[in-house]
């Protein structure tokens, strides 16, 4: 999800075919984990675990990194869990 965000914001050239792959995989992954949210408070189920201290600053850096271009890609549950985490 970096990469995604290294290449939208920071690489000296802008290669569109890099934002492109990268942005997608980044929406790939985080639609897996809205699935999961969707049906769980939590990456591991029904508690609070390591996985989600673990995956935090992942989706956290990639949903504030990506805040000023497409908004389509937040999934309602990542959002939800980002806020959440936020506030913890």
């Amino acid at each position: 999800m970096a990469v995604s965000v290294h290449f939208y914001h920071y690489a000296p050239v802008k290669i569109e075919y890099a934002i492109n792959r990268f942005t997608m995989e980044a929406k790939r992954l985080l639609d897996v984990l809205d699935k999961q949210l969707a049906h769980h408070p939590y990456v591991a189920g029904e508690e609070y675990t390591i996985a989600d201290m673990a995956i935090w600053p992942w989706f956290a850096t990639w949903c504030w990194g990506m805040s000023m271009m497409q908004r389509s890609f937040w999934m309602p549950e990542v959002i939800k869990t980002y806020n959440a985490g936020r506030n913890r």
